[in-house]
């Protein structure tokens, strides 16, 4: 697998591929007229500067700086020089020059180029610095964590998310079981109110099976009753006496068993 970690103007991007170049994952997704970083797509180089700064004379540099629409000697070194964001304010500051400034004097202009040059000669110093890895040391940026080699800095930034993404992974998968556990726990609870309804309804039904004779002659008893016309006042008297209840409101009649 390979990593590529690039600059691109005001905002640090990174990707990995694949042996084929094919995105595996991106920190960001942007997008361009001329390209697409995002999982899944092939990586396309950005568009290469006209501008060398490995092998560039001080006047070359001029006339890039003269020739250039931007508003801001920022944006000229960011863009027409391919700097990007983070580093071309990173010479700006090494030059004591103003980013925003537009129109620089060729003090200004030798102070940019002589701090470019500097920072050509930067040694390797990987680090963590505001929260992102570096290659060098910025004087823009605080130092949060040094590493051995550039690698390593990638390492620690990524294990950072994926510590983060596990974690994410976690809590979801703690979710989801404390769901099923509520959902079992409730269903338990519901098996016990199935299994005492079926203790109680069986309770009843024996006990109307053992008394079904005296039940049997009851119902008879109370039909005869009506059959001869005997009043529901009358009947309820005669039944009150047999320790029978008749709830006339419900139709139902209260035997109580033994």
């Amino acid at each position: 697998m390979s990593a590529y970690c690039r600059t691109f103007q005001q905002r640090k991007y990174s990707v990995f591929c694949d042996e084929d170049y094919k995105i595996l994952s991106a920190l960001k997704v942007q997008y361009w007229k001329d390209r697409t970083i995002k999982a899944r797509e092939q990586y396309i180089y950005p568009p290469a500067s006209n501008v060398d700064l490995f092998d560039i004379s001080f006047e070359d540099f001029c006339r890039v700086m003269d020739d250039s629409s931007r508003d801001s000697v920022v944006k000229t070194l960011a863009m027409d020089f391919g700097l990007g964001g983070v580093y071309a304010e990173e010479v700006c500051a090494r030059a004591g020059v103003d980013k925003a400034k537009k129109l620089l004097d060729e003090d200004e202009r030798r102070r940019i180029f002589s701090a470019i040059e500097d920072m050509r000669k930067l040694r390797m110093h990987a680090n963590i610095s505001d929260g992102e890895p570096y290659p060098f040391v910025l004087k823009l940026k605080k130092v949060e964590k040094e590493f051995q080699n550039f690698n390593a800095a990638l390492d620690f930034y990524y294990g950072m998310f994926m510590k983060d993404e596990l974690a994410v992974e976690k809590n979801s998968a703690d979710a989801k079981l404390e769901k099923q556990y509520s959902i079992l726990e409730h269903q338990k609870e519901q098996m016990k109110t199935v299994e005492k309804s079926i203790e109680e309804n069986t309770l009843k039904g024996n006990k109307i099976y053992e008394n079904y004779a005296k039940i049997d002659a009851l119902f008879s008893y109370i039909r005869g009753m009506r059959e001869k016309g005997v009043p529901w006042s009358e009947i309820k008297k005669e039944l009150k006496k047999k320790s029978v209840l008749l709830d006339e409101k419900n139709k139902q009649v209260i035997v109580p068993l033994k």
